[in-house]
């Protein structure tokens, strides 16, 4: 499925199946409670605004399947913004992750790959658990994010996650934890 332009989407949810393919590309989509973007295939995101419809807190973006990549996304008012699970393969640049009720981003037995060519990769703030979670698996390289007042820990590794090269980010106003490991 395409979606490009200057499209706005609202009150929808969207499920890409096992070898099913999404490409959003210059979108505005606003989701209901219990809405959001569901990914066992591959998604390609590009310059899209991803929120809650009004006060509605969304599902997020979820990703179950290798070889997606997300570019210019800024993700509003979900339960956990983004959340990648058991896979890689998956490319994240400039993404702005905000008012989640939960987790902004979740990197869950997943390997991540990041440019470090967009500045920054993160923009992560005012969620209300963690800026940036990971659990297990190996990750290269966190660099040049902005973590900013999440409400418990900036930055988390857990479950024997491992993360190399984590420098240039700014990690302030959190009222717990900057970094746990």
């Amino acid at each position: 499925m395409l979606i490009y332009g200057d499209t706005n989407l609202s009150n929808c949810h969207i499920d890409v199946s096992s070898g099913g393919e999404l490409s959003l590309g210059s979108v505005t989509a606003e989701f209901g409670s219990g809405q959001g973007i569901i990914v066992y295939g591959t998604v390609r995101i590009a310059g899209a605004t991803l929120k809650g419809a009004g006060s509605a807190v969304w599902d997020g973006v979820h990703i179950h399947g290798a070889g997606s990549v997300l570019s210019n996304v800024e993700i509003q008012n979900a339960v956990n913004g983004l959340s990648v699970y058991n896979t890689y393969d998956v490319s994240l640049h400039n993404i702005a992750v905000s008012g989640s009720s939960f987790d902004g981003i979740r990197i869950i037995n997943s390997s991540v790959e990041y440019a470090s060519s967009f500045h920054p990769d993160y923009i992560v703030t005012n969620n209300a658990r963690y800026g940036v979670y990971y659990d297990g698996h190996y990750n290269s390289s966190f660099e040049q994010n902005i973590l900013k007042a999440n409400m418990y820990a900036q930055l988390i590794l857990d479950g024997g996650a491992t993360l190399v090269n984590a420098m240039n980010s700014r990690i302030y106003e959190g009222s717990s934890q900057g970094i746990m490991a």
